[in-house]
């Protein structure tokens, strides 16, 4: 047997045990601490897109005081005033990213006439026995009473350390089965109302994994600034003093565009940590919106997909150091050099962020460990024979 026949059926060995071995500890989540550091420093580097397809309207703390008396639940009325303005902007979707499930004080908003499709967020807790959801009704448990409207569970699966880097499409409850996700219901409420991109979205996906759609912030991280609902107010009394004449209902801020109405007032609590930071709600679902309509989020590879990209990188190491084995030092930094540059660059290529950079790691290791014994082997051998 040649040498080089040898060895690589040593590295060969060496590349397919430590690559099963790689995936064995994914697959029980133990490297998902070095993974999320990776992910979560990449983020921060970057800078925020403009969205292209969704607007955010907060309440934030001037607008609860002025407008709700720091009240809450907030007041029905001055509430559907708020989605009046916004309707009157003429939107595909709006989502109401808002606590409405207190009975008797949201009937002024379940017949309310010239409204886009609607979609109200629902709260839910965890049943650990039944391992299921139990959704909070909207709207005081009002029927929904125009079958284009529907509502989604607003929650996020937090990792181990508490911070949320995905999101669900849809929600496993009891009494009615899998319910969407608040993010899920608008995509699909925008399908409803001719919104291509979101037809798109909708039938185009496959099934989500069980750990959902993880949020690419890096990539498609959007700056969502809400707009003050002070400044809806005010654009829509400036169109009617204007007799209609401006552009607010036919060529405006929110016109064709999917609106989430949140609460950015600290009364409201409504704050996730995020790899950028605290983040609110309404943001995080738009977040999840756009990721969603742009093709975005960080997918899963396939096993047999990641096994190979292992195999390759073992074996494009292992060439390096053969070709240069009569030259220790020169393998040694072409080494060091490959490390990072093969790692990084396979997790670009299958992720565009450089999050998951260290599953590869092992693989390199154990071939330049394997490599080096082999070489400092031969070395010895020749010494031997040189002092016999």
């Amino acid at each position: 047997m040649s040498r080089f026949l040898k060895q690589f059926l040593w590295a060969t060995a060496t590349i397919l045990t430590v690559s099963v071995l790689t995936l064995v500890l994914e697959h029980f989540h133990f490297l998902d601490r070095f993974e999320t550091t990776g992910l979560d420093a990449f983020n921060l580097l970057q800078a925020p897109r403009d969205p292209s397809d969704l607007v955010v309207v907060g309440i934030y703390d001037e607008d609860y005081t002025r407008l709700f008396n720091e009240t809450s639940p907030l007041g029905c009325e001055r509430l559907k005033e708020i989605l009046d303005a916004i309707a009157a902007g003429k939107p595909r979707v709006i989502g109401v990213d808002l606590d409405t499930s207190p009975p008797m004080r949201f009937d002024c908003l379940v017949t309310a006439a010239g409204w886009p499709p609607m979609v109200w967020a629902a709260d839910a807790e965890w049943d650990q026995n039944k391992n299921v959801f139990f959704h909070t009704p909207v709207l005081g448990g009002r029927v929904l009473e125009r079958p284009r409207d529907s509502h989604g569970i607003a929650l996020f699966p937090q990792d181990g350390d508490g911070v949320v880097r995905r999101y669900l499409r849809r929600f496993p409850t009891e009494a009615a089965g899998l319910i969407p996700s608040f993010a899920w219901a608008v995509i699909e409420a925008g399908c409803k109302a001719q919104c291509e991109v979101c037809c798109r979205t909708a039938s185009g996906t496959k099934g989500q994994s069980s750990e959902g759609l993880r949020l690419n912030f890096a990539g498609d991280r959007f700056n969502f600034t809400p707009l003050s609902v002070q400044d809806v107010l005010k654009a829509v009394e400036a169109d009617k003093k204007a007799g209609g004449q401006t552009a607010w209902g036919t060529d405006g801020l929110l016109t064709h565009k999917i609106v989430l109405l949140g609460g950015n007032y600290r009364a409201a609590r409504d704050t996730q940590i995020t790899p950028i930071g605290r983040l609110n709600g309404v943001q995080i679902h738009a977040q999840a919106i756009e990721s969603e309509l742009h093709g975005g989020g960080i997918g899963s590879l396939e096993i047999w997909q990641e096994l190979a990209l292992d195999v390759v990188i073992g074996y494009a190491l292992f060439l390096v150091n053969y070709w240069l084995r009569s030259r220790l030092a020169a393998a040694l930094a072409v080494s060091l050099l490959l490390i990072p540059l093969l790692c990084l660059g396979a997790s670009y290529a299958v992720f565009s962020a450089f999050a998951f950079w260290l599953n590869f790691i092992p693989v390199v290791a154990s071939v330049l460990i394997h490599v080096f014994y082999e070489q400092a082997r031969e070395y010895q051998k020749l010494a031997a024979a040189h002092h016999a």
